[in-house]
């Protein structure tokens, strides 16, 4: 509940980074308001700063954390590429951000601006309900009634047998052979 409620979404890392010192105590990222005060379920209280955006920076740059991964922006790029030309401009215009980790102050107009950068789509226009976090979760128990659903599930006795690597072997078997994204 913590990300939820305390996390924020900088335009620039860096300059938050260089703005923010903690021994500041005038009025600014540095001063006492700035740096929260919070007590963990253990009761153990912390104080939390700077990692207020660094913790969602990782979402558009995985490789601070050492991740070969894609960034957000670069996976709703992949995925708006993936459909017809006479469709991008549509879909584009259509994002609709869900779950606990777009619940950041600032994040869709990040993401907007991070898509932009990289990918001059004119319309751009992203949503973010208010109720994302449940949302998300009404989505995932809508799919699990369907009636296909148990066929994109993987048995516990599976996984333990083959690791992850039934996952590549349900994907070769289904004819999927690239990465989805």
């Amino acid at each position: 509940r913590y990300k939820h409620k305390q996390c924020q979404t900088a335009f620039n890392l860096e300059t938050a980074a260089q703005d923010f010192d903690g021994n500041r105590v005038h009025e600014g990222l540095g001063s006492p308001a700035f740096i929260q005060g919070y007590r963990l379920p253990d009761g153990k209280p912390i104080r939390v700063g700077l990692e207020r955006f660094q913790a969602p920076e990782l979402l558009f740059n995985p490789a601070l954390n050492g991740k070969e991964e894609y960034s957000i922006q670069e996976v709703v790029i992949n995925a708006i590429n993936k459909c017809k030309l006479e469709q991008r401009r549509s879909i584009s215009s259509q994002i609709i951000v869900q779950g606990g980790s777009t619940t950041s102050k600032g994040f869709e107009l990040r993401l907007m601006s991070a898509i932009r950068r990289i990918k001059r789509l004119k319309g751009i226009k992203i949503k973010a309900p208010e109720r994302r976090v449940e949302q998300a979760w009404q989505g995932g128990a809508l799919l699990s009634t369907l009636s296909f659903f148990q066929d994109l599930c993987v048995k516990r006795e599976d996984f333990l047998e083959y690791g992850a690597q039934i996952f590549h072997k349900r994907k070769a078997k289904d004819g999927v052979t690239k990465p989805l994204i």
